[in-house]
């Protein structure tokens, strides 16, 4: 009885726990909100064409920038230089005409946005492109080389081929080869791919995440290739220097998903589906089955789920399969699975504690502990996997 009375005691101490927020309310005063910048219009500048070649290029392109808490801007920068004409005709939007800055692999910048309350973080949707201004019209013998995507977007974990095209051959010319180099990071941009001689060069490219990612074609002394090119990689403009083609941006997005619903199933012995404000794929309740349904799982990426007999055989609905017990002779039957929310695969667990996993890692088992009791069932730690 002593030992219950402290349980009441500390139950009741966590339940006064939401009248302390009261006292973490923030105080009168605090600091406004810093500016978001959401978008930029135009997202590049109309091109250039210079009979003379330059490290830099000119601004004066007046640009429309949106976002939120513009109020009170004091400056507006593309990269590290600061805007002319900058007007903030709203809490929402601001116009400015663009510097000139020092060409830079790509020559894409971000625009960022300084108030009170802090300067704009930058993402792939305030960034501008500048042309480069060391184009000739009667570039000789190096033209403007081309650079085409086999498609504009891809879903991540695809690819995408990129293709670039030089009308002479790079290798009679006093350059270094031919590359296609990613400047999403003008810090540290990559090359992805490179020739050192001829007037074609191709590369797959793919991404791990969804994000935007940059690329340029160049003349260019990228020789340490397929190491990161270092910064001012690209060969030092010359005079009807035409080696940098327009940048080519692809997009990665991730697979749809099914909504969430916020409704369950239930599953029978014989494998019926019980569905309730949750989409029915299917079910193994008209099949003749080797052994009961103990436990079904819900696939996090297709909104599928898996069945699981005691046998250990699966049954997929809408969902991939990785592999099943059921032609395995099981020391003790399988009472339960659980996906993996890491790698969308799954585990089974059997009454001795015994974990089988199929594409999900294995972080242990009482398979060998001797229990006072059966295990029942299991679920997944979803911060951990």
């Amino acid at each position: 009885m002593k030992s219950r009375a402290k349980v009441g005691a500390l139950a009741a101490v966590v339940l006064m726990a939401p009248a302390l927020g009261f006292l973490a309310a923030s105080p009168a005063g605090a600091a406004a909100s810093g500016p978001v910048v959401t978008a930029v219009n135009p997202v590049a500048a109309p091109s250039v064409t210079s009979s003379t070649a330059s490290t830099t290029t000119p601004g004066g392109t007046t640009v429309t920038i949106t976002g939120s808490n513009f109020t009170g801007a004091t400056a507006v920068h593309f990269g590290s230089a600061a805007a002319s004409g900058v007007t903030v005709v709203s809490n929402t939007t601001i116009t400015a005409t663009t510097p000139t800055i020092t060409n830079s692999i790509g020559n894409t910048v971000d625009v960022t946005v300084t108030t009170g309350g802090g300067t704009s973080a930058t993402s792939v949707n305030d960034e501008f492109t500048y042309p480069y201004n060391y184009t000739s019209a009667s570039a000789f013998p190096e033209p403007s080389i081309s650079l085409a995507a086999s498609s504009p977007s891809a879903l991540t974990g695809g690819s995408i081929t990129l293709t670039a095209n030089a009308p002479n051959d790079v290798g009679p010319s006093p350059d270094y080869g031919l590359s296609i180099v990613d400047v999403t990071n003008a810090a540290a941009p990559v090359a992805v791919g490179h020739i050192p001689a001829g007037k074609t060069v191709s590369a797959s490219v793919s991404e791990s995440a969804a994000q935007t990612r940059r690329y340029v074609a160049a003349y260019d002394a990228c020789t340490v290739y397929p190491s990161p090119c270092p910064p001012g990689a690209l060969e030092t403009p010359v005079a009807n220097d035409g080696g940098v083609s327009t940048p080519v941006t692809v997009a990665w997005s991730t697979p749809a998903t099914p909504p969430v619903t916020g409704g369950y199933r239930l599953v029978a012995s014989d494998g019926g589906i019980f569905s309730f404000n949750a989409p029915y794929y299917g079910s193994t309740g008209a099949m003749s089955l080797n052994a009961p349904i103990v436990g079904m799982a819900a696939d996090p990426t297709t909104g599928g789920y898996w069945l699981v007999a005691s046998d250990g055989g699966i049954f997929s609905f809408n969902a991939p399969y990785y592999g099943s017990t059921g032609a395995m002779h099981l020391n003790a039957p399988i009472v339960g699975m659980a996906e993996d929310p890491k790698t969308g695969g799954y585990w089974l667990v059997a009454s001795d504690g015994g974990i089988f996993s199929f594409n999900a890692p294995f972080d242990g088992s009482t398979g060998a502990i001797a229990l006072n009791k059966p295990i029942v069932g299991m679920t997944n730690d979803p911060g951990a996997g």
